[in-house]
């Protein structure tokens, strides 16, 4: 078992402070949620939840939502009342905005604009739309920058983090994770959040809010009110100064089926107690038994690993713990988050003192999960170079464009290096193209093209092999050379005007999205869940002649083509595995040479049946020995 000893200095003193407007970009605006600590993550054509506190008279006239490249109208609706969003500070907000994301919305993370009779209230990054849920994705964890702490190099530091967003931008994760301990006094320079968040361009450094992945974060001991230590205040005004500066400092959120708890486990809590925080595992819980319901993968962040995550394992098993605070010991991972747990609790290097981060890629059909990197799930940023001197870096992930990815030039390439020992599915490479013309991409796959305000946009996926260099191409061209009127394919393809050909019916076999679509019209289609003991195997086309991106993926796109189509998603047997966890023991107290009953309950995390005739409780070293303790 691992454990750790803590020291504190205790300071006493309290200091109290009344802002009433801390950033030009941030709390004054007054968006609640999802703004800073939080993102909201929305499918196309799907609502989600704005928490607004409104001045007297304030309302909201509308509500874009504005991307890098393409500004999106919404629809929305409008409640009013009085919430309270944090017990421990009592802070309220008094109206909420349910909002449409249109389901022709491009994919991408979206800075939240609410237009009122008051002016533009701004939540910078506040929304990652996506088309899907992938069935696999990559969660990024990284923690404990103490950015602005005297004696280290601030701009070294947001260098580092600004590193690891670039690494996560080309992986194109969908989550990010930061566990606590994120900057130094903030409340004497409130234009420190805006840098965390926004980046300074001048110098290179991106913020959270440049990361295309949702971002969330949580406390650490030293994001608090009074010299940077949380016992220097009272809960109150730490909880009041966290919201000003942070946003929410618990929540809850879903991807896909994944289930994602974020807590404060750093002022104050103890191994078995949660004390004034305790009503944030509650939430938790009740959260799980309401609009969380259904998941099949739990996950909780916290500064700290061993305390309060108990509480929600006890009543939903958890999958993993992410948490920061120890700066050193990542090679040791994973760690038990309670006496007796499994050892399911990661916890990064801090960027103040290392330049790794940790990373999972998560399945979302199956709610399991591996470490990509090796069981420690600790990846390093630089393939070469002093992480201390900007100057030597040599990342070990990069892109580099052969022309200005600008918008300026029609033809482009992009070469993607991994120096990584594991492959990376589906990397993201973006061009940005001028409008207009017709474009082609060479090596890759188009997920999704549109029409930017200025700019033509081209996403394309591409797997990356371990110890890889891959092109990606693009280029304009005529498709359609033989159709004087047409240079795409379109959705009726070459030679027939779009908006004359006839649907053509597609029926799948163990699985949805059948209809009837035009020829190369593309339909998104997702195979059944698997029968008992069984996993998807591939696509197969019994007739016609449809176009599947990509046959070994359980959800996947596929054209129809020229004429009817009909696909069946095919299963494999599971391999047959033994694996077990243990789960809880009762050992009553008994005197030497006494006979017990005792009684150890285990789970059975494999894939064979357990029977009386093959599987029992033995012991080993040697096996089956009966000399215990």
């Amino acid at each position: 078992m691992k454990n750790f000893g803590r020291r504190r200095n205790m300071i006493s003193g309290i200091m109290f402070l009344v802002i009433a407007c801390i950033s030009t970009s941030g709390w004054c605006s007054k968006i609640v949620y999802p703004w800073r600590s939080t993102t909201a993550i929305v499918k196309t054509g799907e609502t989600f939840e704005v928490w607004f506190d409104a001045d007297n008279g304030q309302t909201v006239n509308s509500i874009e939502l504005k991307g890098p490249y393409n500004t999106v109208g919404t629809t929305f609706s409008v409640v009013t009342g009085d919430w309270e969003y944090d017990p421990l500070s009592g802070n309220r907000y008094n109206t909420r905005l349910k909002v449409t994301v249109p389901a022709s919305a491009p994919a991408d993370r979206y800075d939240l604009i609410l237009k009122t009779t008051n002016g533009d209230a701004l939540s910078s990054g506040a929304v990652k739309v996506v088309h899907q849920f992938k069935n696999d994705y990559y969660i990024m964890h990284f923690s404990d920058g103490h950015f602005y702490q005297n004696g280290h190099d601030t701009n070294t530091l947001m260098a580092r983090k600004t590193a690891m967003i670039d690494i996560a931008n080309i992986m194109d994760c969908e989550i990010i994770i930061e566990t606590g301990d994120n900057m130094y006094n903030v409340r004497n320079h409130p234009e420190r959040e805006d840098e965390y968040f926004l980046g300074i361009e001048s110098d290179g450094i991106k913020g959270m809010s440049n990361a295309n992945a949702a971002t969330f974060l949580v406390p650490g001991d030293h994001d608090a009110h009074t010299a940077n230590d949380w016992p220097q205040a009272t809960v109150k005004v730490n909880s009041n100064f966290f919201n000003d500066y942070w946003g929410l400092q618990n929540h809850s959120f879903k991807y896909g089926n994944g289930r994602f708890m974020m807590l404060n486990n750093a002022w104050g809590v103890s191994k078995t107690s949660g004390k004034d925080h305790q009503y944030q595992t509650d939430d938790a819980i009740s959260w799980l038994d309401g609009v969380g319901s259904g998941g099949n993968f739990f996950l909780t962040a916290g500064h700290v690993y061993d305390k309060m995550h108990e509480f929600i394992n006890a009543e939903e098993p958890l999958d993993l713990v992410l948490a920061g605070d120890k700066h050193h010991v990542r090679n040791d991972n994973p760690f038990p988050f309670d006496d007796n747990s499994v050892e399911i609790a990661y916890i990064a290097a801090s960027i103040r003192d290392h330049f790794e981060y940790n990373l999972f890629k998560v399945n979302n059909a199956k709610g399991t999960y591996i470490p990509v990197s090796g069981p420690t799930s600790v990846v390093s940023v630089l393939k070469s170079g002093n992480q201390d001197d900007r100057s030597t870096w040599e990342s070990n992930l990069t892109i580099a464009y052969q022309s200005a990815n600008d918008g300026s030039v029609s033809v482009n390439s992009a070469t993607l290096v991994n120096h990584y020992n594991f492959s990376i599915e589906g990397a993201k490479v973006r061009f940005v193209v001028p409008k207009g013309l017709a474009y082609r991409v060479i090596n890759g796959i188009i997920t999704q093209e549109f029409d930017g305000d200025a700019f033509h946009i081209v996403d394309v996926r591409v797997d990356l092999g371990a110890n890889s260099t891959t092109v990606v191409a693009i280029e304009t061209g005529d498709l359609c050379p033989d159709d004087p009127d047409k240079e795409t394919l379109g959705l009726c393809g070459c030679g027939v005007a779009e908006g004359t050909c006839p649907p053509l019916t597609l029926t799948v076999n163990s699985g949805s999205g059948d209809g009837d679509f035009l020829p190369f019209e593309q339909v998104i289609i997702i195979a059944d869940t698997a029968p008992k003991g069984q996993e998807f195997d591939t696509w197969v086309i019994n007739s016609g002649s449809p176009s599947i991106a990509f046959p070994v993926k359980h959800s996947t796109t596929m054209t129809v083509g020229s004429e009817p189509a009909e696909i069946t998603a095919t299963y494999k047997d599971l391999p047959k595995v033994n694996g077990a966890t243990f789960v809880s023991q009762q050992i009553p107290a008994l005197l030497q040479g006494e006979t017990v009953t005792v009684s150890f309950t285990m789970k059975n995390t494999g894939t064979k049946i357990w029977t009386k005739d093959n599987h029992y409780l033995g012991s080993q070293s040697p096996q089956d020995n009966e000399i215990w303790g």
